[in-house]
């Protein structure tokens, strides 16, 4: 599993790029799922690799991060 930290440019508060073994962007039924740990919410928000974004549709939340950056630390997870 891989934690990366790394500053919410939109809110300036800290996040982590979570990438667990297995992990998938768009995980089926009980694969586990790559995304991004945010304050204040117990959930993993939705990852856009493309928009450089991600968002999350529990409590809304929702930021930038490089996609160039998160794709090389998935392809290094493998």
């Amino acid at each position: 599993m891989i934690n990366a930290k790394f500053v919410d440019p939109i809110s300036s508060q800290w996040c982590v790029l979570v990438i667990p073994e297995g992990g998938r962007l768009y995980p089926g039924d009980g694969d586990p799922k790559i995304g991004i740990r945010h304050p204040d919410c117990p959930e993993v928000a939705d990852l856009s690799v493309e928009l450089d974004a991600f968002y999350c549709p529990t409590c809304g939340w929702n930021g930038r991060v490089s996609g160039a950056w998160c794709v090389d630390l998935i392809e290094q997870s493998r």
